[in-house]
């Protein structure tokens, strides 16, 4: 199976996976042999670092073969887009499944922030951590007990947001970091991040502490994984829906910690 660029010389060739008037701004179709089997058309959203998906289509005799996959895998790739804008309408569940089997999250009306990392490094909130002792024992979310994982859960659950660390198929194992209580071995604090391109996306900050030092061990943690990968380059994507989130966000990035836009049944 081969991809190419769909353009109005080459459209005939693929009228029986896409009609002429969708031709979009990104267009791309798979061809097995002389056979067209997919297409798709995508818009490419420059301040969200981000795509919008208009348009896709597997021929049904060619359907779990993986064309689907190979057609996002292929934008994602070029364009180096950390989420995907589904313009479809809640019923498409086919479609959203699709996409989580990928590995995505569904992030419905969430803000975005992105923000360099450089940033995120020399901010006060952060160094403060750094300079911290910090409490609670850090562990990657490979080394969490299943009694470990499902106190976590049922916490996240709790403060209104539906993630489950039991799909760490979902996460980057280096970024994903939970702070155990080492008093009850029990998880008290979890920052859940995944990486799309050279971004690393924190798709939930979590405590049931109250209390900054166990954050601050949280925040030092991710600090020396992000040294150790050597991504000072990259930027942190936060897609949040929660209020707090987006006060921590914007006390650590100051002027930097603006909104680059807003996700409705956007994939992340």
């Amino acid at each position: 199976m081969t991809l190419c660029r769909i353009n109005e010389e080459n459209i005939n060739g693929f009228l029986n996976v896409i009609k002429p008037e969708y031709l979009g701004d990104i267009t791309v179709g798979a061809v097995d042999g002389d056979h067209a089997v997919g297409a798709c058309v995508y818009s490419y959203i420059e301040s969200l670092g981000s795509l919008s998906l208009d348009y896709i289509y597997v021929d049904p005799d060619h359907r779990r073969n993986g064309v689907g996959k190979s057609l996002v895998n292929d934008i994602l790739e070029k364009t180096e887009a950390v989420a995907i804008h589904v313009n479809f309408p809640d019923s498409s569940q086919d479609l959203y499944g699709f996409f989580e089997k990928l590995g995505f999250a569904l992030a419905p009306e969430a803000n975005i922030y992105r923000i360099p990392i450089k940033v995120f490094l020399n901010s006060e909130l952060l160094q403060r951590a750094v300079r911290s002792k910090g409490k609670g024992k850090i562990s990657g979310l490979d080394g969490l007990l299943d009694k470990q994982k499902k106190l976590l859960d049922d916490g996240i659950l709790r403060s209104g947001v539906e993630l489950s660390v039991g799909d760490e198929a979902d996460y980057d194992n280096s970024f994903s970091l939970v702070s155990i209580n080492e008093e009850n071995n029990s998880p008290q604090a979890a920052i859940l991040c995944s990486r799309q391109a050279d971004d690393i996306v924190v798709k939930l900050l979590y405590s049931s502490a109250n209390d900054p030092a166990v954050l601050s061990g949280l925040f030092k943690a991710l600090y020396e994984g992000i040294d150790k990968e050597g991504l000072l380059d990259a930027n942190l994507t936060f897609v949040t829906s929660v209020d707090s989130i987006e006060s921590m966000v914007q006390k650590m990035a100051g002027p930097a910690a603006k909104p680059v836009g807003m996700m409705v049944n956007g994939m992340l």
